[in-house]
């Protein structure tokens, strides 16, 4: 998934490879072989991609759908469209039936907007 990400968001950006090698700090073939699937890079390099592309770590590992990063804000629909959190939710809900209180109080907030 990683490498498929990276492919469609440097084209996305309509940078080239050696482009954005550059921007990364990296040799041409060392990103090629990330775009590929051969290596994986290190924490700080997947950082600095995170960055460039504006994305989330999660986005770019496949376990999320949404690209946005920490940089921009979530819109409410993004939130409730969110896949991620749909599963958190299921989780916490079958785990403990009595979130369903807390989740009430946090929805509330939400609604509210007064967490944007």
């Amino acid at each position: 998934m990683f490498s498929a990400r990276l492919k469609g968001l440097r084209k996305e950006k309509r940078l080239t490879q050696e482009a954005t090698a550059k921007l990364l700090n990296v040799a041409k073939t060392t990103f090629a072989s990330y775009e590929q699937g051969k290596r994986m890079p290190d924490t700080n390099t997947q950082i600095k991609i995170a960055d460039l592309f504006e994305v989330t770590l999660d986005y770019l590992h496949g376990r999320n759908v949404i690209q946005s990063g920490g940089k921009k804000n979530n819109s409410i629909d993004d939130l409730i469209n969110d896949k991620t959190l749909h599963l958190w939710l299921y989780k916490l809900i079958n785990e403990n039936p009595d979130s369903i209180k807390q989740l009430r109080k946090v929805w509330d907030v939400v609604e509210n907007k007064e967490c944007l």
